[in-house]
């Protein structure tokens, strides 16, 4: 027995570190920042290029902040000076150009760093542009035949003749990027096997034209309503998501009703603003067909006081017979108006379960739809209400609070739970 306790103090003395296996040593890297990534070399001898072989690395916000807090350094030169560094295949590289001193940087840098990676095997490229400058994205990023994943911000996307697509694109994620002509339809006709695309509040284009059967979740986002969406060979979308602030000017609400009566495997719905008013005054349209599946229904920007969403609303949670999670996000702080929910056919409520709702300081219309969808869900598990006012409101709060607890219940486990935003004075 002593014996064995003083081997143990003998190997307690030993790198146990330095001896794993090196996939292991990677996978323990992959975590660090780059600043203690790169400082791992003065470990000792063994370690002095081990950081230069970690297949990702990432250049955050913390980065840059330390390059300025150093006189004479520039940031796009480290970048620069640790890619040229690094060796064997490097998979993922994040850029977060969120520095003052990126300002001066031309677009030089970045091609050679795309240039770079794409002799380099990259599968995901997120690229990140948090100043008022658009970059213009190098044509080097279409040489990139291995990415599975790009994620760019604020960028200008040329276009690039012969291009051949991306073979193994499986995630696009494009927000604030100025599209050329054409480019953003040739560039996801050249993904066969994309399963997310996400185009948030880009230019350059007026429709969304998609031919993938390998897609499952499409998430588009903007000012306004864009002039259509057309998905070919889109059967197995499961996950549709169409947010807009407004209906947008001269639009066809046609294009949006042919779109959803071609889906009809859709699991998840998310509208906004702009595409529930669209669809608001064509409450005939067959949704109990289209929304017979829907496990989770997203509604933003609903005004609970307009009796014509009001009516959507109701419509589409009578339609819903699988509904498992709702979300009502209202943003209307005008005078209020009365709708009795009572005259909904309340029995496919038996599987919801989840119900999120948030106002502002309008809330006696959602307290009467909450009555409803209480008092018609013997699945229900937990509510939660969000006002947007504080402690300042105490009064409000504890009237809203007394009427939750008075409220009929069709399911013995379902709970309430009342959030507000604390206002720091």
């Amino acid at each position: 027995m002593i014996r064995c306790q003083k081997k143990v103090c003998l190997d307690d003395n030993t790198d146990r570190i330095s001896d794993l296996p090196r996939n292991v040593i990677d996978n323990i890297l992959r975590y660090l920042s780059i600043d203690d990534l790169v400082k791992t070399s003065i470990l000792s001898r063994k370690w002095r290029y081990m950081w230069a072989s970690v297949p990702q690395l990432e250049f955050d916000n913390d980065f840059f902040l330390t390059c300025e807090c150093v006189e004479g350094i520039e940031s796009s030169s480290i970048i620069t000076e640790i890619l040229l560094l690094h060796s064997g295949p490097l998979h993922k590289f994040t850029v977060h150009f969120s520095s003052e001193d990126f300002i001066s940087v031309e677009n030089v840098c970045i091609n050679k760093w795309i240039l770079f990676l794409s002799r380099k095997g990259v599968k995901v490229l997120e690229l990140e542009n948090l100043q008022e400058k658009p970059y213009q994205i190098p044509s080097h990023i279409f040489s990139c035949h291995d990415l599975t994943h790009i994620h760019l911000s604020n960028f200008e996307l040329p276009p690039v003749l012969n291009f051949c697509g991306f073979k193994s694109l499986v995630d696009l994620h494009l927000f604030d990027i100025i599209f050329k002509s054409g480019v953003l339809e040739s560039l996801v006709s050249g993904c066969p096997i994309l399963v997310k695309l996400t185009v948030s509040y880009c230019s350059g284009y007026e429709r969304i034209y998609v031919s993938s059967p390998a897609l499952k979740s499409l998430h588009i986002e903007d000012d306004k309503v864009i002039k259509s969406i057309c998905l070919k060979q889109a059967q197995n979308l499961t996950s549709l998501t169409l947010l807009a602030d407004g209906p947008g000017d001269n639009i066809d609400r046609d294009w949006v009703t042919d779109l959803l009566k071609d889906l009809s495997k859709l699991k998840r719905i998310s509208l906004g603003t702009g595409y529930i008013e669209i669809l608001s005054p064509g409450v005939g349209i067959n949704l109990p067909v289209l929304l017979k599946d829907v496990k989770h229904l997203e509604l933003n920007g609903v005004k609970l006081i307009e009796a014509r969403e009001l009516l959507f609303i109701g419509y589409v949670l009578e339609s819903s017979s699988n509904l498992e999670e709702l979300v009502i996000k209202n943003n209307s702080e005008d005078v209020e108006t009365q709708l009795i929910f009572r005259d909904f056919d309340c029995a496919n409520f038996i599987k919801l379960q989840t119900v999120n709702i948030t106002v502002k300081t309008l809330y006696e219309p959602a307290l009467d739809f909450i009555r409803f969808v209480l008092a018609s869900s013997p699945a229900l598990e937990i509510l939660t209400f969000k006002v947007d006012f504080g402690l300042s409101d105490a009064a409000k709060l504890l009237s809203i609070s007394s009427d939750l607890l008075r409220m009929e219940r069709a399911s013995p486990r379902a709970r309430v739970k009342l959030l507000h935003d604390v206002l720091i004075k």
